[in-house]
């Protein structure tokens, strides 16, 4: 900091012993800029530019050299940035009104493309004003036909905040830069500190910020006044910032003036010629034009910036008042710089606390995403746990089940297991055959059911067996009706039982078929009998009932003859059924065996 501002009072020191010409002499320097030929550097093929520059004002007073700053811009957007001429809208003089400036606004917002850049030019009267009284003061642009009165510069101006920027941002929205030159003061003074309406009290703006999506270059800020080309006859920002343009202001030598090379070299200018003017920008530091690599004309010698030739060093009269003025702008400066430090620590310290609230955010995050996968990972675990568990309750109702049946199935072959045998054998080999592997799958687990009875039968299977006896030895078998059970008992009774229903039925069926031949025999009889005329009518009656009589008869012996048919086929249904009946022996306990014919079921 000391060393900036040591810089600056050196700076003021050699200024005030080498100032040696007045404004006259200083005024040859400066070229006609809307006459002069520019370098063709290229790039504007899709901008477009609205340039406005008012000289003669009807009801306030004259901006001398406004007009002539708005051809220059126009010479160089056609010759320097090579810009269409279709896509520059120029209006000049005291009939430029809101409707004229809107519609230029509007066309060149539709001319410019999305890679393009859209200039807009004001040279003029500004002021500070608002359409109502609740509302904050903005600054306006003071058109040709506006009147000395702040209801007709809220009226017939237009307002860069509420009025300008909403017309421009369509051009931004479609990806274009929008740069907006304004050389006018806001104070409510015109060029020279005269007051634009006598007696009037302007509202003081609050800064002069560029609204959304516009760089806003400015000829003073919000409490300073504008001025001429030190001893000339035309404004001085916007005639700089097209200077700059040229190849004056490109500071770094990069081909490119940026707005932030623009402002300094007009600020520059404006501090080495002892003006008061502070020159700034808002918005983004955007490039506005290739450089047209022109070196900075000799005059800057008459600004005391180089001394080439020799200087006569001589009192000035009024040097204690020069120095005092640059003291206080290097005061200033240095305020600015401070602020600018403070902002920038202000800025560091919030991108801090944003940094550290980021990473407690992703701390927090993080955390949750670990006891979100823990709460995942236990209501698995619980969902396997109660799985496994569901699991093994249906293995063990499948296991009571399957052995309720298995028990129920062994009680009729429990007597081969104890005494095996190859009558037997099959009905082992049967129950081991359902039982001997026996499994059940749940959620793709094969569950194997253990039968307890199946052990039994295996061991009953590999023992010796009893051969079965001969049928004659059957017949002669010594056995007493007490060591025959209930069972066997009752299943002998209904072989028998069944053999001899068959027997009896097939006699009835004998009998019905041989009363239905005696019964049809008898009818076709009478109905011969019938057959033969009678002339007596007594007699003729008579007839007609013998032969009712033999049609019933007749009747009769064919329901006999069904009935008979019907009792013959049950019969030998019964003969056949008891014939292909098993013979099973049963092994009795002292060692003896019973042949049993009929139907059995273990």
């Amino acid at each position: 900091m000391m060393r900036w501002k040591q810089a600056v009072w050196v700076q003021l020191a050699s200024l005030a012993c080498g100032l040696m010409a007045a404004s006259p002499a200083v005024a040859q320097g400066w070229p006609a800029l809307e006459v002069a030929d520019f370098k063709a550097v290229g790039g504007g093929a899709q901008d477009a530019a609205v340039l406005i520059g008012i000289d003669d004002y009807a009801f306030m007073p004259d901006v001398v050299g406004a007009e002539a700053n708005a051809r220059a811009w126009e010479q160089w957007l056609r010759k320097g940035r090579q810009v269409p001429g279709s896509n520059i809208r120029r209006l000049l003089g005291a009939d430029v009104d809101r409707s004229q400036v809107q519609r230029a606004v509007d066309d060149a917002v539709r001319r410019v493309g999305k890679d393009g850049t859209l200039y807009f030019v004001f040279v003029g009267h500004g002021a500070p004003a608002r359409r109502q009284e609740n509302q904050e003061a903005e600054p306006f642009l003071l058109l040709g036909d506006t009147k000395k009165s702040l209801e007709s510069f809220a009226q017939r101006g237009v307002g860069v905040e509420s009025e300008l920027s909403v017309w421009l941002r369509p051009a931004a929205a479609k990806g274009a830069k929008v740069v907006a030159v304004l050389d006018a003061c806001f104070t409510g003074k015109a060029q020279g500190g005269g007051d634009l309406i006598a007696g009037a009290q302007f509202a003081a703006l609050s800064s002069m910020a560029a609204p959304a999506a516009l760089t806003l270059l400015s000829a003073t800020s919000s409490k300073d006044i504008t001025g001429p080309l030190p001893g000339g006859a035309r404004p001085a920002f916007s005639y700089l910032v097209l200077a700059a343009l040229r190849g004056w202001g490109d500071q770094n030598t990069d081909g490119t003036v940026t707005v932030q090379e623009a402002v300094d070299f007009a600020a520059t200018v404006m501090l080495d010629a002892q003006r008061p003017e502070q020159p700034s920008f808002s918005g983004k530091n955007v490039d506005l034009a290739k450089s047209g690599g022109e070196r900075v004309p000799a005059y800057r010698n008459w600004l005391g910036w180089v001394a080439t030739a020799p200087v006569v060093r001589a009192p000035i009269l009024g040097a204690e008042n020069n120095i005092a003025t640059l003291a206080a702008q290097a005061d200033r400066l240095e305020a600015e710089h401070k602020a600018a430090e403070e902002a920038a620590r202000a800025k560091a310290e919030r991108l801090r606390v944003e940094a550290e609230r980021k990473a407690s955010e992703e701390r927090r995050q993080a955390d949750k995403l670990v006891a979100t996968k823990r709460r995942a990972e236990e209501a698995a675990a619980a969902l396997a746990e109660a799985k496994a568990a569901e699991s093994k309750r249906l293995v063990a109702e499948a296991q009571a089940a399957l052995d309720q049946q298995a028990q129920r199935d062994f009680a009729p072959i429990e007597r081969f297991v104890r005494s095996p045998s190859d009558l037997g054998r099959p009905a082992l080999e049967a129950y081991l055959s359902t039982y001997g592997d026996s499994s059940m799958t749940v959620d793709g687990v094969r569950h194997r059911l253990a039968v307890g009875q199946v052990g039994r039968v295996r061991a009953a299977l590999a023992s010796p067996t009893t051969s079965a006896p001969s049928p004659s030895t059957t017949r002669q078998s010594r056995l007493n009706a007490d060591e025959l059970s209930v069972e066997e008992e009752t299943n002998v009774g209904d072989s028998s039982g069944g053999l001899g229903l068959g027997l009896g039925v097939g006699g009835a069926a004998v009998a019905a078929l041989g009363a239905g031949v005696a019964l049809n025999v008898l009818a076709r009889d009478l109905v011969n009998s019938t057959e033969t005329v009678h002339t007596d009518r007594d007699a003729w009656r008579s007839a007609r009932v013998d032969l009712a009589s033999a049609e019933t008869m007749a009747n009769w012996s064919y329901v006999m003859l069904g009935l008979g048919g019907v009792a013959a086929g049950l019969a030998l249904w019964l003969a056949i059924d008891n014939e292909s009946s098993s013979v099973m022996l049963v092994p009795i306990e002292n060692g003896g065996t019973l042949t049993c014919t009929g139907r059995w079921s273990l």
